[in-house]
């Protein structure tokens, strides 16, 4: 397979592509040109870094060109200190308003999740997307059965609220985004996390608020019921569930941590 493709007129001989490439599979030939090491495309994992670090469009891939992707320029980089207050600024949203989010923003707010780092850049990481009150309850109320059967008293006062009608589960989300892999991908646990991760910062920059869904994620693991109502594939894990809604309040301040736990080693 030939997996390089080079635009010879375009290409400025600088071997960045060669110097980012995480399987060593670019090198340089006697011109200065791009050039595949003998026996090593197959290895070629798709993480597109040839295509982005070339400072000319001049290299593209099988996988990839130029022309898929978009542009950056110094002036796209956030202001550090407005960086900074978007992660402090994410909060656990738990009440929420019933206007759901529309189709074409939650499809944004996937889309960058999607480009979270993956392990080999395997990409396991698939989505299930649930909305509806009907379908949100059925989920609660499968998770507060997995509670009250479970014999663990610290889940009776959770029981008794949701049998009284607050919604201790989903807390009236309109949207339960699920993030899941097959038992195949050994860091699929791992790449879960992380995307969810970034669907929950994504969320935050437009407006809306999520939070971690943990009793869904317990319960999906003891619960065919729970799972057939996330629409689960046959032996996915469920290793991210996402609250997501419009914010019923909005938050004033960023909160103190305090001091950040970190124990340095140095020579």
């Amino acid at each position: 397979m030939e997996l390089l493709r080079i635009d010879t007129e375009r290409c400025v001989r600088c071997g960045l592509c060669a110097q980012v490439c995480p399987l060593v599979i670019i090198t340089q030939d006697e011109e200065g040109l791009p050039a595949e090491r003998e026996n090593t495309a197959s290895r070629c994992i798709n993480c597109g870094h040839c295509v982005s670090v070339c400072p000319t469009g001049a290299l593209g891939t099988v996988h990839s060109s130029p022309e898929d992707c978009t542009p950056l320029s110094p002036k796209d980089l956030l202001d550090t200190d407005a960086a900074f207050r978007l992660f402090g600024m994410r909060r656990s949203v738990r009440r929420y308003l019933p206007e759901p989010i529309p189709p074409a923003e939650l499809d944004r707010i996937l889309e960058t999740a999607h480009m979270a780092p993956s392990a080999s850049n395997l990409r396991p990481v698939r989505w299930t997307v649930v909305e509806g009150a009907e379908r949100l309850h059925r989920i609660a109320a499968a998770c507060v059965e997995t509670m009250r059967g479970s014999g663990n008293d610290f889940y009776a006062g959770f029981v008794r609220a949701f049998d009284k009608g607050h919604d201790v589960i989903l807390r009236g989300c309109t949207t339960l985004v699920t993030a899941h892999s097959g038992p195949e991908f050994p860091w699929g646990q791992v790449d879960c996390v992380i995307a969810a991760t970034h669907l929950e910062l994504a969320a935050s920059v437009c407006g809306y608020g999520a939070c971690w869904a943990g009793f869904v994620m317990r319960a999906a693991q003891n619960s065919d019921e729970v799972r057939e109502a996330l629409g689960l594939p046959e032996g996915h894990a469920a290793h991210a569930c996402m609250m997501l809604g419009r914010p019923a309040l909005r938050y004033a301040r960023i909160p103190s941590r305090g001091p950040v736990p970190v124990r340095r080693f140095a020579d």
